[in-house]
């Protein structure tokens, strides 16, 4: 099925024009297609500057991303699981990423090496139930990683 509205909105994407192509990916997005989430996910990511941003909007940007993992959106999976692995502040944020990059079944194993150590020096040992619980966790990534 064509999606006319996310079509009319890459044109307008096309043309910088992104007053006009924003409300349209909403739009489609609202219609069911879930590549508006990632469209609009990445927007506000890559092209902040264009849309008058300082800075990119993470949340709005994690925001619509959410909606494509929900549905199992392998690129929003991978965006969403990059940008927790590039911005996120806690061993959960990691953690997520990790997840998320192993369910899109799109990464680098270098990435991934490089989320672990961010978890291990994000993690509280002097809470040892939680760092047990972790600990596992990861063990149980590097299994997958590694097959």
């Amino acid at each position: 099925m064509i999606d006319t509205l996310f079509e009319k909105a890459n044109e307008y994407l096309d043309e910088d024009d992104f007053e006009q192509a924003i409300p349209l990916f909403i739009e489609s997005l609202n219609k069911g297609n879930i590549e508006s989430a990632y469209t609009l996910g990445t927007l506000y990511l890559d092209c902040y500057e264009d849309l008058g941003l300082a800075n990119p909007d993470y949340d709005k940007a994690m925001c619509y991303l959410e909606i494509g993992v929900s549905k199992n959106d392998k690129d929003c999976q991978k965006a969403l699981g990059e940008l927790l692995a590039e911005v996120g502040k806690s061993c959960a944020d990691f953690l997520r990423a990790i997840h998320l990059l192993l369910l899109s079944e799109d990464y680098k194993e270098n990435e991934m090496i490089s989320l672990i150590g961010k978890i291990y020096k994000s993690i509280d040992f002097s809470n040892s139930l939680d760092t047990e619980k972790i600990i596992c966790q990861m063990n149980e990534f590097i299994k997958i990683i590694n097959d």
